[in-house]
């Protein structure tokens, strides 16, 4: 004799299948009508489990080092993301022009070599300018 639970198992896989196409619709309508709400409790979830993350990233390294294929898209993707991303948000962009900026100075400070081919370009840049621009040529002349 069958146990009750295995009889109870039956009867809601029974029912499940009878109205599955109920069941789909009426799942289709409670996610399109709470979509982002969902949706925000899906990244929330999903940011805060850790161990997932740091197996995802481990794996996204290790293709990146095997597959030429993913690792171009993925750059091409993270170039995309970030002119993005630089367009949009200003505040984003002021950070990272202040980061260039500070990386710039420790360089021009550490690298002598460095230091000289940003002082020639400086100097082939303003000549160029002062040829082209009258109004520059206004300004520093």
């Amino acid at each position: 004799m069958p146990s009750k639970a295995y009889q109870q198992r039956q009867r809601c896989k029974r029912h499940f299948t009878e109205n599955s196409a109920v069941a789909k619709s009426t799942a289709r309508e409670y996610y399109e009508k709470f979509k982002p709400e969902i949706i925000r409790r899906k990244l929330e979830k999903r940011k805060s489990d850790r161990a997932k993350v740091r197996r995802h990233c481990a794996g996204v390294k290790k293709k990146i080092a095997t597959d030429c294929n993913y690792k171009e898209k993925n750059r091409t993707r993270a170039l995309k993301t970030t002119r993005r991303r630089l367009e949009e948000n200003v505040e984003y962009r002021e950070r990272n022009r202040q980061r260039a900026l500070s990386n710039t100075r420790r360089r021009l400070v550490k690298n002598p070599d460095y230091k000289e081919r940003n002082r020639q370009a400086a100097s082939l840049n303003t000549s160029r300018r002062l040829k082209e621009n009258p109004d520059y040529k206004k300004k520093h002349r």
